[in-house]
């Protein structure tokens, strides 16, 4: 068995390169690498032309029968990831997937680490979406790409929320992940209140008492650097066409289930899309649609005459 592509196929599910990309399925691995895997001919194309920086790459021959597959092979094989772009048995590319019918390329790229700075600072009308507590990785890539498309300036996400840098996600945001900035809660916090960076446990990691103290100051921050602070809910507060989010605006989305945390945002607005048709509710997903288009209307002035 060749450990190289060039000198033939990986086999073996025991090789050091798959077994370290095979650990990068668990969150607390990828966080603490800095790493995510990304799959399919797709989200590895849009990453890359987003200017994501990829450290080992995997492929086998089903990726050839798929439109776009050859040639982002041929593009990978002359300028492959840092630590080598490998052909794969199709048993070993069955282990690095997340899909069960994988399309036969996965990459292991850096998780950028955008500084929030531009984003928090200064007072130009902008959009940030904060997810707190959103736990279906599906809903935290759509919102993502909802995010991004709208022109919203960043993602924040607080400690509950699934990785939006899990596979599930990374699928769903087709790339917006990173092409916007998508930031810890504890990290804007750390960087932007003087506070010191999450203490460390005794392994090394962070500790998840430190991240949801720096994560619970959020609502602080974000009033320091001028945003009013939105709670989305399902019923009651502004409906969502008069709500006052033209200006710096940060909308707060919740868990499928029980929303955001009451306590940790109490005395913010409350907004929602009111329901005409007898439907209780719209998922987290849909609604983040139509409330950050309704921020982007508000804001680059579409409908007002000025368009």
């Amino acid at each position: 068995m060749a450990a190289d592509g060039s000198a033939g196929r990986i086999t073996s599910k025991a090789n050091p390169h798959v077994k370290y990309a095979r650990r990068l399925h668990r969150r607390r691995v990828r966080e603490a690498e800095g790493q995510c895997l990304l799959e399919g001919v797709r989200l590895v194309r849009d990453a890359r032309e987003a200017g994501a920086a990829f450290s080992l790459g995997f492929w086998e021959e089903t990726v050839l029968g798929v439109p776009g597959g050859e040639e982002l092979v041929r593009d990978l094989t002359a300028r492959p990831p840092l630590g080598g772009f490998f052909q794969v048995h199709p048993q070993v590319m069955a282990e690095l997937a997340d899909t069960e019918t994988p399309q036969g390329i996965v990459v292991v790229a850096r998780r950028p680490l955008p500084d929030p700075r531009p984003f928090l600072e200064g007072d130009r009308p902008s959009t940030l979406v904060v997810l707190d507590n959103v736990r279906d990785p599906g809903n935290v890539g759509t919102v993502i790409r909802s995010a991004h498309a709208s022109g919203a300036a960043a993602i924040i996400f607080l400690p509950g929320t699934a990785d939006p840098f899990g596979p599930k996600a990374l699928r769903a945001s087709m790339g917006s992940a990173f092409r916007v900035p998508v930031v810890a809660a504890e990290h804007a916090v750390a960087g932007l209140l003087e506070t010191p960076g999450p203490t460390r446990g005794g392994g090394g990691e962070e500790t998840p008492a430190s991240r949801a103290a720096l994560a619970s100051r959020v609502p602080e921050l974000l009033r320091r650097s001028g945003y009013g602070v939105f709670v989305a809910q399902a019923s009651g507060g502004w409906p969502h066409w008069r709500a006052p989010l033209g200006e710096r605006a940060a909308i707060v989305l919740g868990g499928e289930a029980a929303g955001p945390d009451p306590g940790l945002w109490s005395g913010c607005e409350l907004v929602s899309v009111p329901m005409f048709g007898g439907a209780e509710s719209l998922n987290v997903a849909m609604a983040a649609a139509v409330l950050v288009y309704e921020a982007a209307r508000r804001r680059e002035g579409w409908g007002t005459g000025a368009d």
